[in-house]
């Protein structure tokens, strides 16, 4: 998408340039396919991931990406096999732009408002402005930051081999000496199940629920990985709002699901239901995350 007018792409995903064939899906050269821990839920959707990096993105202490200005992310998703939806992120001077492609037939067009798609159910298509929603007012990148990226890839054929050292020696990623704690896949049970619990809170809640997050309101709890579950003030502590379709008192009760405002904000429906977008419930992550409240056996000082 070299010389695009950030706010303003072409209106079919063929123009772009992104892909060299849409059916398959295949990225032209130059748009490299990464790969995740851990994925955030979206109403079951299969996803492909890729990155256009112009100049080498940077690390912050926290691991978290900063991209150069003529980056591009884009996310691409199909329900039992049929595309739906492609989204665009394209980095202007001073921020990203977003841009939701919707496939119908062999091509996907940009649309300027959110729609409703029946694909069996109601796909909701976000605005511009509904993706903010979660990046944030400085419109922070999500999937692609070190915990994430730090996964065993295979590309072209050639032996696995580590994400971050592969995007580092192609000149796409400048590491420096910054480490951070790698998140896991939720659904590995070969992981601690509290890694399991707190990656699937960091992909799907911790975007709003951290500091500096989703405001006004002022919303106390910390649900990113790296912050030490004592600190996070999950378990234990009193519920700071009160939901249409949760009335207990703790955010997490540990021992009891049941009773922790965390699992039934997730188990619930309508207004209310956490994380509040999608269709449905995540099943795998409601189930994950109930073991994880039923394991413990107090709170950590």
């Amino acid at each position: 998408m070299a010389n695009v007018d950030p706010y303003d792409p072409p209106d079919l995903l063929s123009e772009t340039g992104c892909f060299a064939s849409l059916d398959p899906l295949e990225p032209t050269t130059g748009v490299i396919p990464y790969g995740i821990h851990a994925p955030l839920f979206s109403d079951g959707a299969d996803k492909g991931r890729w990155m256009v990096v112009p100049d080498p993105a940077t690390v912050a202490s926290n691991g978290e990406l900063e991209f150069a200005p003529g980056s591009v992310l884009l996310k691409h998703f199909s329900v039992d096999g049929r595309a739906v939806e492609t989204r665009v992120m394209i980095r202007a001077a001073g921020n990203w732009a977003f841009h939701t492609y919707v496939w119908d037939g062999s091509d996907a067009e940009r649309v300027l408002e959110g729609q409703t798609v029946d694909i069996g159910f109601d796909w909701e298509v976000p605005t511009a402005e509904a993706c903010q929603f979660c990046h944030g007012a400085a419109a922070r990148v999500l999937g692609p930051e070190l915990g994430q990226l730090d996964v065993e890839v295979c590309y072209g054929g050639e032996p696995p081999q580590s994400q971050v050292a592969a995007l580092r020696d192609w000149g796409l990623l400048s590491l420096g000496d910054i480490a951070v704690s790698s998140l896991v896949d939720p659904k590995d049970p070969t992981e601690s199940l509290e890694d399991r619990a707190r990656s699937y809170l960091h992909v799907n809640c911790g975007s709003c629920h951290r500091p500096g997050g989703w405001t006004p309101p002022n919303m106390t709890m910390d649900l990113r990985f790296e912050t030490p579950m004592s600190e996070t003030r999950l378990c234990g502590v009193p519920v700071q709002f009160m939901g249409d379709i949760a009335n207990t008192e703790m955010r997490i009760d540990p021992g009891n699901p049941w009773e922790s405002h965390l699992y039934i904000r997730m188990n619930g429906g309508g207004l209310g239901k956490m994380p509040p977008f999608g269709a449905h419930i995540d099943p795998d992550g409601l189930a994950l995350i109930g073991a994880w409240i039923h394991s413990m056996d107090g709170c950590p000082d």
